[in-house]
């Protein structure tokens, strides 16, 4: 079950900024661990969590653009009394772009 949220800013011409969220509730996780030959099944409670958030900035002049985007990913699993993983991952990357043809 998820609901995005975005916003798109445009502060002045040729310039738009980004921002969005999508959080995500695990409504029934079937997980365990292994260690060697043994397998131990995890009793997580509700909710379990992964929240996706997306940032961006656009310059834009003439025909040429540049920019940079932005992925946040955080997952929040477990129980915090016996077994809790949290996960974080960071993903920025740059462009830069030409626009071809007529406007």
């Amino acid at each position: 079950m998820s609901r995005a949220t975005g916003y798109n800013y445009v502060p002045s011409q040729g310039w738009l900024l980004h921002i969005s969220a999508l959080p995500t509730f695990i409504v029934y996780s079937n997980t365990s661990m292994t260690f060697g030959d043994s397998c131990v099944p995890l009793h997580y409670h509700f909710p379990e969590v992964i929240i996706t958030g997306r940032g961006a900035i656009v310059r834009q002049w003439g025909n040429k653009y540049l920019g940079m985007s932005m992925v946040f990913n955080f997952t929040n699993n477990g129980y915090e009394e016996s077994l809790a993983l949290h996960n974080i991952k960071w993903r920025i990357r740059t462009f830069f772009g030409l626009r071809l043809g007529k406007k």
